[in-house]
């Protein structure tokens, strides 16, 4: 019975230092667009959430592969432009102005930057269209797994112009 209750203190008092002294990771990195892949020279903004009100209290860095891209700081936010060679694993770091001892590391974001954008090519089969009738459109993306197409409006019906 004395054993069991050591034991259960001692656990109380490690998970305590854990959470006071060491590293938790209830920090939340997120980002803008957030999208997983980027071609070279799209704009992503990474954000340093600590999950507690006051965000000021925290210095904030920013690491990629393991590598530091932004020191510490009072900005909880990272923006640059992406390049072919980053893709890899992005984290945010947060150490609390009020203690050295509290640091928190948020989740890993995996991101992969491509060279360039994919161009569609969309064809129309005809190039004159009598009143009523209709038109077949292709889309082709060269050099792409990925095909993803948004119809934004639809005419059921295109009025001729009398001039």
């Amino acid at each position: 019975m004395m054993g069991e209750t050591f034991l259960s203190v001692l656990s109380l008092l490690l998970l305590n230092a854990f959470f006071y002294c060491g590293h938790a990771q209830d920090a939340m990195l997120t980002l803008q667009p957030n999208l997983s892949h980027f071609f070279a020279g799209e704009s992503v903004t990474f954000t340093c959430d600590m999950g507690e009100s006051n965000a000021t209290d925290w210095l904030y860095k920013f690491i990629w592969n393991d590598q530091q891209i932004a020191p510490f700081s009072n900005n909880n936010s990272h923006s640059c432009y992406m390049m072919t060679n980053m893709s890899g694993d992005y984290q945010c770091t947060g150490l609390h102005k009020g203690s050295v001892n509290i640091i928190k590391e948020s989740n890993t974001i995996n991101l992969s930057v491509s060279a360039q954008r994919s161009t569609a090519t969309v064809t129309a089969y005809q190039t004159t269209i009598p009143e009523g009738g209709s038109v077949r459109l292709t889309c082709s993306v060269q050099d792409s797994d990925v095909l993803e197409i948004l119809l934004v409006q639809t005419y059921p019906r295109l009025q001729s112009r009398n001039n």
